[in-house]
C-alpha cells in the first residue's frame, strides 16, 4: 500500500492546508468601493438555510451548510462544512467542521468549533465580555473590543474590518482586500451579479457578494494547483437558466 500512502499524504498535506483559506476573510482596501449591505438581518439576506457545493477541478467533494434560526432577539448561526477527497475509490483526505453562533445587534456574543482533520479533532471557542472578546483553544487569546467577526463568510460587515477572527486556528489575522469589480456569477438555475472581492496577505483567494450582501461564491487555487470553488446552490436566480 505504498502508493495509497503516498497519495494520502500528498493529498492530505495540499488540501488540508488549503481548508485554511474557505474560511478566511478580509477588509476593503482605502481604494476600493463601497462594500455590500452588511448582514445585520441574516434571516432577511437568507432565509433559514444557505447553501454550496465545494467543487475541485469541477468535480463535487464537499459542502458547506449554514443554518438561521431566531432565539428572542438573537441569531443563532450554524455552519457544517465536510469535504472528502478520494482517489480510485479509496479516501484520501477528510474534513469536517462544524460551528454555533449566537450573534445580536451589536454583533458576535459567543461561538463554538469543533473540528475533525482528517482524524485530528480540535475546539475552539469564544465568548464576550464587557470591554473584550476571549477566545479559547490551543491558541488562547483576549482581544481588545467587542466588534469581532469570524471567518465564516455570510457576514459582509466583515469586509469593514482589518482583523478576524480565524475559525479554524483560533488566531486574529491582519488581512486585505481589493474590490475587483461587478461581474457575473453562475449559481444553480441560472445567474447573479455580485462583485468579487480579492484577498492578499496572509491569505489569498477571490470571494463574491452579491448587492444585497450575500455571499454567492468562493474561489481559489490549492497547492496541487488544482481549482477550488464554492458553488452556490441556493442563491436568489436573477437571470434563469434555459436548462
Amino acid at each position: 500500500m505504498i502508493g495509497y500512502k503516498y497519495f494520502r499524504h500528498l493529498y492530505s498535506a495540499s488540501i488540508g492546508l488549503q481548508v485554511l483559506f474557505l474560511f478566511s476573510m478580509a477588509v476593503l482596501t482605502k481604494d476600493a468601493v463601497a462594500s455590500p449591505e452588511v448582514a445585520g438581518d441574516p434571516l432577511g439576506l437568507y432565509g433559514q438555510s444557505h447553501e454550496f457545493s465545494v467543487l475541485r477541478d469541477g468535480v463535487p467533494v464537499g459542502r458547506h451548510l449554514l443554518l438561521f434560526k431566531r432565539e428572542d432577539d438573537a441569531v443563532r448561526v450554524q455552519n457544517v462544512f465536510n469535504i472528502e477527497v478520494s482517489f480510485l475509490g479509496i479516501s484520501l483526505y477528510r474534513f469536517d467542521y462544524r460551528s454555533r453562533a449566537l450573534w445580536a445587534a451589536d454583533g458576535l456574543q459567543a461561538i463554538d468549533i469543533t473540528i475533525n482533520d482528517d482524524g485530528t479533532n480540535s475546539e475552539i471557542s469564544g465568548r464576550r465580555e464587557t470591554t473584550a472578546f476571549r477566545i479559547s483553544g490551543e491558541n488562547m487569546a483576549t482581544v481588545e473590543g467587542t466588534e469581532i467577526y469570524p471567518t465564516n463568510h455570510w457576514n459582509s460587515g466583515a469586509l469593514s474590518q482589518s482583523r478576524l477572527f480565524n475559525t479554524l486556528t483560533g488566531k486574529m489575522n491582519n488581512v486585505t482586500i481589493i474590490n475587483a469589480g461587478e461581474e457575473t456569477v453562475a449559481v444553480r438555475g441560472g445567474t447573479v451579479r455580485a462583485t468579487r472581492y480579492v484577498y492578499d496577505g496572509e491569505l489569498k483567494l477571490d470571494s463574491w457578494y452579491d448587492r444585497r450582501g450575500r455571499w454567492v461564491k468562493m474561489a481559489f487555487k490549492a497547492k496541487d494547483n488544482s481549482d477550488m470553488v464554492y458553488f452556490c446552490e441556493t442563491c436568489p436566480v436573477e437571470v434563469g437558466s434555459s436548462e
